[in-house]
């Protein structure tokens, strides 16, 4: 009974904040604005994989799964720009120390 509220918690707060615009990442501090319409998880929570030659995949890092769903252009350019970025934070701080 607790999990099942929990849960319903959990997707009740994944609704509003997707309705919401200017909501950030608690742990980031990126913007949530643009969300998996497979998982439901925002551009910051995806990867992506590459099973084929030619094919490219969001991965949810949370559900630890494809997203095979998703694959709007617009969410696929906000995965790069986010991924180029953590990318570019990360070289700068090895870089530092």
């Amino acid at each position: 009974m607790r999990q099942e509220l929990e849960t319903e918690q959990v997707a009740v707060r994944r609704t509003d904040l997707r309705g919401s615009r200017g909501i950030c990442c608690e742990s980031c501090g990126r913007p949530l604005e643009v969300w998996c319409e497979d998982c439901g998880c925002p551009v910051s929570c995806h990867d992506f994989i590459y099973p084929g030659d030619t094919e490219r995949l969001p991965y949810c890092l949370w559900d630890f799964g494809p997203c095979p769903k998703e694959q709007r252009p617009v969410f696929m350019a906000a995965l790069e720009v986010w991924l180029r970025d953590i990318r570019q934070h990360a070289a700068e701080r090895r870089q530092a120390a």
